[in-house]
């Protein structure tokens, strides 16, 4: 799904059979990729890609809110990788993600912890450490 009309055009969601039964409203467009040239998976990376927002930004430029239509969606270049590359890259990315993922975690759980460590490893006064200290 893409939305269309102002602040949210251009944002997407991709659908998981999960998901169950979705209602549509008017500001959504529904997309469904051809599966011979276009993956689902690839065609979610894509829609967060740096290119694809230059693209909004380039075509809903209008006066008042900005906005697509399902026929200006159509008109969005694609780049098609081969089919092989196509059905490789995904998994890539996914196990790309979860490492990113990962390390944020890990980021969240450490950085709390460094400044109990300076102070246990500097001494209590390492927050003054501009001091004349030698």
């Amino acid at each position: 799904m893409l939305a269309r009309t102002r602040a949210s055009v251009g944002k997407s969601y991709p659908y998981e059979p999960s998901d169950g039964r979705l209602v549509f409203a008017d500001f959504l467009i529904r997309t469904t990729p051809h599966s011979t040239q276009l993956r689902p998976a690839q065609s979610a990376y894509y829609l967060q890609n740096q290119g694809y927002w230059v693209w909004i930004a380039n075509t809903a430029v209008r006066s008042g809110q900005p906005s697509h239509s399902s026929r200006e969606y159509g008109s969005l270049p694609v780049h098609l990788s081969p089919l092989p590359e196509l059905r490789a890259m995904p998994p890539v990315l996914t196990d790309m993600d979860g490492e990113i993922a990962a390390q944020v975690r890990r980021l969240r759980k450490t950085r709390p912890v460094k400044p109990g460590m300076l102070r246990r490893f500097l001494g209590p006064s390492s927050s003054d450490l501009g001091g004349s200290r030698a």
